[in-house]
């Protein structure tokens, strides 16, 4: 009897504390979706009864129709007919199982939990309790229980899933990884976000090596984990982790696949609340901005070690946002931090550090915005070139003309700098065309 895994059990949940309150039902709804859990066949049946035979197999179609309370009726009867044999082997199994699932679809919770718990009491008295089709029994119960908000007793369950997956199917398989992302469900809902996270790492690692590192279902892995680092006040880290997968779902998915839309919306309220620590409030005036720090990046990037001038950045970060909240030399400060970051190819953080100091210009006063141009000019280069890097190339798009337009006015760019950003631009275009009619062609030939 078995019940499909969810491919992304936080896909769903809130991100900021105001929605704290509906992120249980969120879950707990995201639960519905979970695929439809497999009826048993006629093979796992004993058949024994004509009429108890009839019945069932008018049931599993009313069931699969969605033909709730038809089913519910028939299943009824084929209750009956098996009790009445004296069944007691995978016969009443799978019709306690299925009607089981018939009550759970109408959200009748209770009334299912006592027919998985008869079918886990059957099942492991006929196969044993260490047999690998227990494992479904256990989920399907353990998942009645959350329903109900009875965690600890999902919990116990979950984790003897956990147990014997390891057992049948080995510690790195996929399987393995599945209950191990129930757990992590659980957790989350109980506000442990901590421990949710660390099997929510485990079950990565085990899909990475299973599927390779650009299968959806790592992408899931990666946005359940972005949900949990936001849910710890790590909004940098969650950041990161939710273009990872966004970057793997626009690889696999069509650009209006729900996940990557879902991602995308969770991305923006992560935006939101990481980039208000930079912009919003007022400058601390007992810390001091750390001007050395921000010198000694310059001379280290000049030198090309890019690694210790991001060093030297990051860990007077804190400083630098504390001192100078919302104040050009905060944003300047963050797009040399976008510089040396994009020197080293890592365009996730360059791209969410720059956005952050265009922000901050574009706050200014008009008074102000000539003394910025130099340094609009710069991180509106970076931003362009690493979108185009990462094949978003609207972003892209948009920071070559604003660079450009900078640049032009700019006492300290380049002829040959110039040059390349209108390479990068005209690129660009062509590449936004070249797409645009690849889709009007494929739009046409599906007619």
């Amino acid at each position: 009897m078995k019940l499909e895994k969810p491919k992304q059990v936080l896909a769903g949940l809130g991100i900021l504390m105001v929605v704290v309150f509906a992120v249980q039902f969120v879950v707990l709804n995201s639960l519905e979706n979970t695929g439809d859990k497999e009826k048993p066949t006629e093979k796992t049946i004993t058949n024994n009864s004509e009429k108890w035979n009839e019945s069932w197999k008018a049931a599993s179609t009313a069931s699969t129709d969605e033909e709730l309370a038809k089913a519910e009726e028939l299943l009824s009867k084929s209750l009956k007919e098996a009790e009445r044999s004296g069944s007691k082997d995978s016969r009443l199994a799978a019709v306690l199982n299925c009607l089981a699932q018939v009550y759970e679809k109408q959200g009748k919770y209770s009334e299912a939990e006592p027919l998985y718990q008869r079918v886990l009491a059957i099942d492991e008295k006929v196969l044993g309790k260490d047999h690998g089709a227990i494992i479904n029994d256990l989920d399907n119960l353990a998942v009645t229980y959350i329903k109900q908000k009875k965690y600890k007793e999902a919990e116990e369950l979950f984790t003897k899933a956990v147990a014997l997956d390891e057992k049948t199917y080995g510690k790195d398989h996929p399987k393995t990884a599945a209950d191990l992302s129930y757990l992590v469900l659980l957790y989350d809902i109980e506000g442990n976000p901590k421990k949710a996270e660390e099997y929510a790492r485990r079950a990565l690692s085990i899909n990475e090596k299973a599927f390779g590192a650009d299968h959806p279902l790592v992408a899931s892995n990666y946005h359940s984990l972005a949900l949990l680092s936001s849910r710890q006040g790590k909004h940098e880290e969650a950041e990161k982790l939710l273009i990872k997968a966004q970057d793997i779902w626009r690889k696999t998915s069509a650009i209006n696949d729900p996940k990557l839309a879902a991602s995308l919306k969770n991305t923006a309220m992560l935006q939101k609340v990481f980039e208000a620590q930079f912009i919003e409030g007022e400058p601390d005036k007992s810390v001091k901005f750390p001007e050395a720090a921000f010198e000694k990046a310059k001379e280290l990037r000049a030198a090309k070690q890019f690694k210790e001038a991001e060093e030297v950045l990051k860990d007077n970060l804190a400083d630098a946002r504390k001192s100078a909240v919302g104040t050009p030399a905060l944003g300047k400060y963050l797009v040399r931090l976008n510089n040396v970051l994009f020197d080293q190819a890592k365009d996730g953080e360059a791209i969410i550090f720059g956005e952050i100091a265009c922000k901050i210009f574009d706050r200014q006063p008009a008074d102000k915005q000539g003394d910025l141009t130099n340094w609009n000019a710069s991180v509106h280069s970076y931003l362009a070139m690493a979108y185009d890097r990462r094949n978003h190339l609207h972003m892209a798009e948009k920071h070559y003309d604003r660079a450009l337009d900078y640049a032009s006015r700019a006492s300290d760019v380049s002829v040959a700098w110039k040059n390349l950003l209108k390479k990068g631009q005209a690129t660009c275009k062509a590449r936004l065309e070249m797409e645009e009619e690849r889709v009007l062609a494929t739009s046409a030939g599906a007619k």
